[in-house]
């Protein structure tokens, strides 16, 4: 049995197979019937995070071979959720756990929370261990699906406050199943939490019941618990990304697209926000009532949208949280790509994304590329002595692209295509006969996954 300290913990649950709902306590490290954990005893500095209200870039994991992983902070929250709050818990339920996964690491990796015993055979210091200790941080074993990465995302930038205060967030198994039976303050009981989502209650209303009393809702952009919706609580899409063929990179070459089931209410104006650096930042709407903006993405960054409905009352309705994405240029001097032999040659291009460009002028010239994505551009060159190209998916004809143009365009989006979903596919460029013109340029692949 590990020595633990007697510190402000809270015990963590593993979710395990659905059809019996089974759901097992692995560390009991509070008697049930505890109060409020007690106070940590400040035990200096590891990571040493000093915001509240940001999450933290990263989190010192100590792993059970006697290393320390500095993991990524999302990574982490979405490593944990695949673990101990799976995919079949239904979504509210995830989301709640999701911000305790999250704040209970945050906590531990703020300036002062270090417990003076977690440090390694070598004098590394870590925030938390990847056992039942703290939580279950085992990447080697579990999958990040999608229905994780959606409520990690969604409550990202959220914190929780109690009387004010930025605390300790834990959970449990729990011994019922019945909504709110288990309630304590402090911690989540997941067996009830789920009959609540069941129910039909909102994340916000779980939290509220089972953190009560004076519960407090805290996001990276500054706002506190939103206003009653007043009307406002319409269902709205989720915002999703495609890429504009014909603008270039430094132009807004992404469209983002939502849009209401039902007539939008009067009043009603549109709130984009986009996700950058464990914060949410509004997006400028030229026309707040038009569900639909095009932007500038920068290829390397993830990205990641949200929407809702307010009004000048200052009433908002809820968010509704887009799939989060990286955008990836794949430039032309890539060994990524498979060009058909003794077709191609590769030039210093300055004006040319990553400087040069590769290009052919004899038809039946191939190039190929495989990508994981949802959305995919092929980005080129357009002038006069520019030709035609096909494109190809998994090889289908997707496009008949003419790249003529009486003046120089560079890094064009010469064709996009998009999905509903992210994948694994093969697009191929062909150069095809043209009466005037033969020469192809590729400047590279833009790709969202």
């Amino acid at each position: 049995m590990p020595h633990f300290l007697p510190v402000r913990v809270t015990s963590h649950l593993l979710l395990l197979r659905r059809p019996a709902l089974l759901l097992v306590a692995l560390a009991l490290l509070l008697p049930l019937g505890a109060a409020a954990p007690p106070a940590v005893v400040a035990g200096g500095s590891c990571t040493g995070w000093t915001s509240k209200i940001v999450p933290p870039d990263t989190i010192r994991v100590g792993r059970s071979d006697g290393s320390v992983d500095v993991v990524d902070f999302r990574t982490y929250v979405g490593v944990v959720m695949a673990k101990e709050w799976p995919g079949w818990v239904p979504r509210q339920a995830r989301e709640a756990g999701a911000v305790a996964v999250k704040q209970y690491g945050w906590y531990y990796a703020l300036e002062g929370h270090h417990r003076s015993s977690y440090v390694n055979a070598n004098g590394k210091c870590f925030d938390v261990k990847d056992s039942t200790t703290d939580q279950l941080y085992k990447p080697e074993k579990v999958t990040v699906g999608d229905k994780i990465w959606t409520v990690v995302d969604a409550t990202l930038g959220l914190s929780v406050r109690k009387d004010g205060k930025f605390f300790l967030t834990g959970y449990r198994a729990g011994s019922s199943s019945q909504c709110a039976s288990d309630v304590d303050g402090w911690k989540l009981f997941a067996k009830s939490v789920i009959d609540c989502a069941e129910k039909g209650w909102s994340r916000e209303q779980i939290q509220t019941t089972y953190y009560a009393p004076d519960v407090t809702f805290h996001w990276a952009d500054g706002e506190t618990a939103p206003a009653p919706a007043a009307g406002l609580d319409v269902v709205i899409s989720a915002p999703v990304v495609s890429l504009r063929a014909g603008r270039t990179l430094a132009q807004k070459h992404a469209r983002i697209v939502w849009d209401v089931e039902e007539a939008l209410p009067s009043a009603a104006r549109y709130q984009l926000q986009r996700l950058a650096s464990g914060r949410w930042w509004t997006v400028s709407l030229a026309d707040a009532t038009r569900p639909a903006v095009n932007l500038r993405l920068k290829p390397g960054l993830a990205h990641q949208f949200r929407v809702r409905l307010r009004d000048s009352a200052g009433n908002r309705g809820p968010w509704y949280t887009g799939p989060r994405f990286d955008a990836r240029l794949v430039q032309d001097k890539s060994t990524r790509f498979g060009w058909s032999a003794g077709d191609w040659q590769r030039v210093q291009k300055n004006k040319a994304s990553g400087g040069t460009l590769s290009y052919a002028t004899r038809p039946g010239s191939r190039a190929v590329l495989t990508f994981t994505g949802r959305a995919v551009a092929v980005v080129g060159t357009m002038g006069p002595n520019r030709g035609r190209a096909e494109i190809y998916v998994n090889g289908k004809l997707l496009g008949d692209v003419d790249l003529y143009s009486p003046t120089y365009r560079w890094r064009v989006l010469v064709f996009s295509h998009s999905w509903a979903k992210s994948a694994e596919r093969v697009i191929r460029v062909d150069v095809v006969d043209s009466p005037d013109h033969q020469r192809v340029d590729i400047d590279g692949v833009l790709f969202y996954r």
